[in-house]
Order: C-alpha cells, then sequence, then structure tokens
C-alpha cells in the first residue's frame, strides 16, 4: 500500500515552473525557500525534474497568510522577504521562523496574492541582524580569527573584496562579525575556514610554496595541461585553482 500511494502520487508532482506558479513566487525566491528546508521537495533527486508537491506550497502560503496583516502599496518602511534576506544577509528560513515566532511583523499588499507580495517591516529586520550580529560576536570563539582580506593577501591574491566574492558566491567558507558598538561588519575566516579553502583550492604562491616550484613554471605546466583557472559559469576569480587538477599535472610532473 505504501508504495502503491507513492507511485500514485509521483503522477502529481510538478516542476519549480509549476510550483513557483502556483504560489506566486520567483526563480530566486522558491530556491531560498528550499536551500532553507521551508518548502522541501518530496522527491530528493536533483536530476528528476518534478520534485514538488504543489498542496505543501499552498499549505505554506496558507500559513503565512495567517499570520500577515495588510498594507497599502508604496507603503514606506517594508520590503519583501527575499530583499530582506539579500539586504541583511539574513537565511529566509531564519525570517520566516521569526514571523512564525511572532518575532517580526509580516504583511501582505491590500489586494494581492502570492508569496512574493509578502513583506516585512525593514525596522524590524535591521533590528533582528543587529541581534544576530552581537550574539556572533559575543559567542564565537574567534581567537584565532582573522580578516579574510588579510588571508587572501598571505596567498598572494590582493585584489579587493576577492575573498568576499567567493565566499558570496557560496565557494568558501567565512563569517561576518559586526562589532556591537561601531557596527562596522567585517569578514573573518578560522582556522577551519581556511584549512577548509586548502583543501580544495590552491593559487600560484601557495604551489610555489608546496611544490618547491617557481609559481611561472607551475602557471605554465598548467596552461600546457589544458587547466584552467576555477571559473564557475564564467566567473572570474583570478589565478585559482582547484587542488584535485593541480596535483593531477604539478606533483605528478616533478616527482
Amino acid at each position: 500500500m505504501f508504495w502503491a500511494r507513492r507511485i500514485a502520487e509521483i503522477a502529481t508532482l510538478v516542476g519549480p515552473p509549476e510550483m513557483q506558479g502556483a504560489i506566486g513566487a520567483t526563480k530566486a525566491q522558491l530556491r531560498s525557500l528550499r536551500d532553507d528546508g521551508v518548502l522541501v521537495p518530496r522527491i530528493a533527486k536533483s536530476k528528476i525534474k518534478s520534485l514538488w508537491r504543489i498542496a505543501d506550497g499552498l499549505d505554506l502560503l496558507r500559513e503565512l497568510d495567517a499570520l500577515a496583516v495588510s498594507f497599502s502599496e508604496g507603503m514606506d518602511g517594508w520590503e519583501d522577504i527575499q530583499s530582506a534576506s539579500k539586504r541583511k544577509r539574513l537565511r529566509v528560513g531564519d525570517i520566516i521562523g521569526a514571523v512564525r515566532q511572532a518575532e517580526l511583523t509580516l504583511g501582505r499588499i491590500t489586494g494581492t496574492t502570492g508569496y512574493r507580495f509578502l513583506a516585512v517591516k525593514k525596522s524590524e529586520i535591521n533590528e533582528m541582524a543587529q541581534h544576530l550580529a552581537q550574539s556572533r560576536f559575543h559567542n564565537r570563539d574567534a581567537s584565532n580569527d582573522i580578516p579574510a582580506s588579510a588571508f587572501a593577501r598571505s596567498i598572494g591574491m590582493r585584489s579587493e573584496g576577492w575573498f568576499q566574492s567567493l565566499f558570496e558566491a557560496g565557494h568558501v567558507s567565512a563569517a561576518w562579525m559586526q562589532h556591537p558598538v561601531t557596527n562596522v561588519r567585517i569578514l573573518y575566516v578560522s582556522d577551519e575556514d581556511i584549512a577548509a579553502f586548502n583543501r580544495r583550492f590552491l593559487t600560484l604562491p601557495q604551489m610555489q610554496l608546496e611544490f618547491g616550484l617557481h609559481q611561472h613554471t607551475c602557471a605554465a605546466r598548467l596552461r600546457a595541461a589544458g587547466v584552467a583557472p576555477f571559473s564557475p559559469n564564467g566567473q572570474d576569480f583570478g589565478s585559482l585553482f582547484e587542488r584535485t587538477k593541480v596535483e593531477t599535472v604539478v606533483r605528478i610532473t616533478r616527482t
């Protein structure tokens, strides 16, 4: 009976565009809901296109609608959940969690339907971000942390904002630390963050130290082997290489 129900359910599942249409969300909004576990696909395998059960999305929408107050379009002080998440670097899941706990006011533009028209108050989002920053500042053991920019310089990457771009693209780990008095936000890396970076990536100066070859020699060997710098979706991160690709060329040719 269990498998019979699951097989019957598969025929009712839909892909992302249909789920977006059903709940009135953009592609980015649905992705954030999924990434933060607010909406969970019925099928976890990414190669299957029809992952979603529309009823799950409609249940979430009804729950949020019941918590929302109405406000007039164009009224100052409100922003949609996705914009709030991006502006203050808060997880959508944390914002919705705070709404559920009545810690944030949820609103909906009068006369609209759909997730994209749900909004939160900017002032409350600012307070939430401030509170989380203070909590991280006091609770994180940052005794050995260093600014990400200093780490980047130490491995030969001196372009301003280089590590931050890598972090915001989701390729490395780090943490924003905001001083509770000055409110200055700085991206820091811990020993664990640095170790994780070194397990995955190498810069040319790092190759010189690790393999005992001049970085120009390393670069020439990588070019000859057709190994290009790390550049997902065409993003330019300079002379940064994936360790697995480097080791198969530089380490082997050195021995």
